[in-house]
């Protein structure tokens, strides 16, 4: 619970406010933050649960991809070294420009063709249906901001420490401002200012038309902006450490909202409050706040910390967090509505958390995921699921005599690649009663210790009897009972096995079975 944050009951009007200023529509996605403001706000409606359509995996995790966009039927994705264009309904390559450095720009659509920039300082203007590279600009830095459209003008930063505005119709530079450091974040626009955090600890304001510096304000903090400015009709949002910051469009803070943990990136602004994701072991949670002034209206507990920032879509809020977690909550309440995790492929060199990597994506209906190992996932509320959940790995396996000393586990994995587990409907038993499960976040194996006397003592011998029950968020059903030997009289040796599984649940996180609790998982 964040120390200047208090909950309050009334929530009404704050969905009420969501649904004014969200109509339906469905609509493509042309840079990044859903507009040069970054309000991380869609028009659209998300029917969930989504079923996950196709997978696309290539760049190595230090060059892992950025934020797509999406236009009609294709979706363009810098990753790697290379800007690629994906097709909707497969995932299947449509064409690819290489680069000779790695691709790690945001992209963006304005004037009919494709922007993205990389690491050699080259800005790319590319044909979408072709893939053939229309126009380039060596700006001589690095190019790691997203490219930000407003109108028909472009802005992004460099590592260069500089600030670049380029009309996209006549392919020309407007003007360049400089900072003291590297530009990594967004710029966000108005109708008078580009704002722009820069790893110097300063968010800085220059005439959009002229790019001369209006004012800029120092902030503290010990590693840089990397967040972008969040653009209100009176204030600039910034997340910074463990705060969350309303600053006036004269550069002087206004308020400020502080958190136990660190805030994920941006906030999400919709027309009458903030949606902000906090990570941390004590504070991994989405919440609601009200604008002016920040009070929580609800918050969601999470499992395991969000890792991006959030979007909103007129029904739901969307995030993306550790061990390949995507959340829905209702932005009424933050109840759950629809939770999936994505599992780290096996080609890929393994990540001790596999995160999401940029906020989620809402176009034309569906739902675009980029992960920490440069892997994009695509999620659609029509894709077919008719497939049940995987029971595998059980523990221990059917039939097998093992040691009645403990630790003696009981389990299996538990996982669901279509529209994912639904949490509430797991049921794990022992010679045919309940017990309380957990399960491991990083691998999704579902365990129980069965409880003994103590350390030393044996549980009892003979034939046991293990049942999982699980299903699907499409109602798709899987169970899987089998039974083990235990036999005290069975030597140490063979609990190696058991013991080694037992050590290594309890060095990673793990969510315990409770009522009170399922929504957090």
């Amino acid at each position: 619970m964040p120390g200047s944050v208090r909950l309050r009951a009334r929530t009404v009007w704050f969905l009420l406010a969501l649904a004014v200023a969200l109509p339906a529509s469905a609509a493509n996605y042309l840079s990044y933050g859903y507009g040069p403001r970054h309000e991380g706000v869609t028009q659209e409606q998300v029917a969930l649960p989504m079923s996950l359509t196709w997978r696309f995996v290539t760049a190595p995790r230090e060059y892992a991809g950025s934020t797509p966009v999406v236009v009609d039927n294709n979706v363009f994705y810098a990753a790697g070294y290379a800007l690629y264009c994906l097709d909707v309904a497969t995932g299947a390559v449509k064409w690819a420009v290489m680069t000779k450095a790695p691709a790690r720009s945001a992209p963006a659509f304005c004037a009919g063709l494709v922007w993205f920039g990389d690491d050699e300082g080259k800005l790319r203007a590319v044909n979408p249906e072709t893939g053939k590279v229309a126009w380039e600009m060596d700006v001589r830095d690095a190019i790691r901001s997203p490219i930000v459209v407003s109108g028909r003008v472009l802005y992004f930063g460099t590592n260069g420490s500089k600030v670049l505005a380029v009309d996209a119709e006549q392919r020309k530079q407007l003007w360049q401002a400089t900072t003291r450091d590297d530009v990594y974040a967004a710029p966000a626009v108005d109708e008078r200012s580009v704002y722009v955090a820069c790893l110097d600890n300063a968010l800085y304001a220059f005439d959009v038309n002229t790019g001369v510096e209006r004012w800029r304000l120092e902030l503290a903090s010990g590693s840089g902006l990397y967040s972008a400015p969040v653009v209100g009709s009176s204030f600039i949002y910034m997340a910074l450490g463990k705060r969350v910051l309303a600053i006036g469009k004269y550069g002087k803070i206004v308020s400020q909202a502080a958190f136990e943990g660190e805030l994920a990136g941006e906030p999400a602004l919709t027309e009458k409050g903030l949606i902000v994701a906090v990570k941390g072991a004590g504070e991994a949670a989405v919440y609601a706040l009200s604008e002016r002034p920040f009070r929580a209206i609800w918050k969601a507990a999470c499992a395991v910390s969000p890792s991006a920032p959030v979007a909103v879509t007129r029904d739901a809020i969307l995030a993306g967090g550790s061990y390949g977690f995507t959340w829905a909550f209702a932005p009424d309440s933050g109840k759950m509505l629809w939770r999936y995790i994505a599992r780290e492929p096996d080609s890929a060199a393994k990540n001790a958390e596999f995160r999401a990597q940029s906020a989620p994506v809402v176009a034309n209906g569906r739902v675009y995921m980029v992960y920490d190992d440069g892997s994009l996932c695509c999620f659609a509320s029509d894709a077919p699921d008719v497939t049940p959940p995987s029971i595998t790995r059980r523990t221990p396996s059917p039939d097998e005599p093992v040691s009645a000393m403990p630790p003696v586990l009981i389990g299996a994995n538990i996982y669901d690649e279509g529209t994912g587990v639904e949490p509430s409907s797991i049921k794990l038993l022992y010679d045919g009663k309940p017990v309380e499960w957990k399960i491991r976040l990083d691998n999704s194996d579902c365990y129980y210790q069965v409880k003994a006397e103590s350390a030393t003592t044996p549980i009892e011998d003979g034939w046991h009897t293990v049942t999982i029950e699980v299903r699907d968020w499409r109602g798709n059903e899987a169970k899987k009972t089998w039974r083990f030997l235990a036999d005290h009289s069975i030597a140490a040796a063979t609990k190696v096995t058991q013991s080694t599984v037992a050590a290594a649940a309890a060095a990673v996180p793990t969510f315990s079975w409770g009522s009170s609790r399922i929504d957090e998982f």
